[in-house]
């Protein structure tokens, strides 16, 4: 069975009830319906909306690193910040070591669009990141899973478009540096989700980043055939897939 490793932020993760979708779900029924047989590795499983439930998806995580951390602010606008880094870079070592999948889902950098402060007397995610940095990072990141964990194959993904994104210009660039990791890979153990092509509309989204189950479900859509070429390359129980897709049901809610 393939170990599969959803690595990411929010998008990733999903919310409770009520609140936004991750994509795993509609992307677990599109291989089992494929006849992948898969299982989603992490250390998170919480919200579990899914079959599966495990995955690395952070909600307020960058790529990293860089020193983004969950901290308190007192009146006088003095930090309290725990010691847990909010990126990835800090964190995937040890995940990676614990999991040891086969194939890691990369989605991440929204937030190393978003620098973020706490206003005095408040708390809440302090984001000191550049986003003319994004690109470099994301390279960075996907050498070091690599290192981690040699072998893994990695499917990355351009951030998935938002009603805020026109803002977003280092977008462009983190869509080019993982579509040039994917090319420039003779191995084939590295491919790219150009989630950058969906048309998206209102119903798609639950706020301006996040997404409903009928947007996770073209999420989901993106990342199966893009995780095709590289599931060829790993020895797994499968059949083959067929020649016209069916469309994933409806994502369950709990």
């Amino acid at each position: 069975m393939l170990k599969v490793m959803a690595l990411g932020d929010s998008l990733t993760a999903g919310g409770g009830i009520g609140s936004h979708v991750s994509y795993r779900q509609a992307l677990l029924q599109l291989l089992g319906q494929n006849g992948y047989r898969v299982d989603f590795v992490g250390s998170e499983a919480d919200p579990a909306l899914t079959d599966d439930p495990q995955n690395e998806g952070h909600g307020g995580f960058t790529i990293g690193p860089d020193r983004s951390r969950y901290c308190v602010v007192n009146p006088a606008g003095v930090e309290a910040c725990n010691a847990q880094k909010f990126n990835l870079a800090d964190n995937v070592g040890g995940w990676l070591d614990s999991a040891r999948p086969d194939v890691v889902l990369l989605l991440i950098g929204v937030n190393d669009m978003l620098p973020q402060i706490v206003a005095a007397g408040a708390s809440g995610v302090v984001r000191p990141v550049k986003p003319d940095e994004a690109a470099d990072k994301l390279v960075d990141l996907v050498s070091q899973i690599r290192s981690s964990r040699p072998g893994v194959r990695v499917v990355v993904a351009a951030l998935v478009p938002s009603p805020l994104d026109k803002g977003w210009p280092n977008s462009v660039r983190l869509r080019r540096a993982g579509l040039r990791l994917a090319s420039e890979d003779r191995s084939g153990r590295t491919a790219f989700a150009d989630m950058s092509q969906l048309s998206l509309g209102p119903e798609d989204y639950f706020d301006t980043i996040h997404l409903t189950e009928m947007g996770a479900s073209k999420v989901a859509r993106v990342w199966f055939e893009a995780m095709l070429p590289v599931l060829n390359t790993v020895p797994i129980t499968a059949t083959p897939a067929p020649t016209t897709l069916r469309q994933p049901t409806t994502p369950k809610r709990g």
